[in-house]
């Protein structure tokens, strides 16, 4: 058995839904009296407003980004040898101005 969708009970005639059967041209006093049709309008509704509703962008779904690992381990390599040499340059000066 399909699951019904119904409306919350404090109130049953929202905006967003009078606006919605004011296109559809169908009065509230008719939907008062037969509470199927009524149903049956939400329902229509309801599908309707979640099919038009704005997606939401996955975040499990990333951009293709093409990166070149390799190239960046490499640059990571020669930046740490440079500081390496360039500490230990400042090192080998500072203990020749200490003598």
């Amino acid at each position: 058995m399909a699951k019904r969708t119904t409306p919350p009970k404090s109130d049953p005639f929202s905006a967003e839904f009078l606006a919605w059967l004011k296109e559809k041209n169908v009065s509230r006093r008719r939907l008062q009296k037969n509470s199927a049709l009524y149903d049956q309008y939400y329902q229509e509704w309801s599908k309707e407003k979640k099919k038009n509703r704005p997606r939401r962008r996955s975040l499990f779904k990333l951009p293709n980004i093409n990166i070149d690992f390799g190239a960046i381990l490499n640059g990571m390599q020669i930046a740490s040898e440079v500081m390496r040499t360039f500490q230990g340059s400042l090192l080998n000066h500072s203990s020749k101005n200490d003598d």
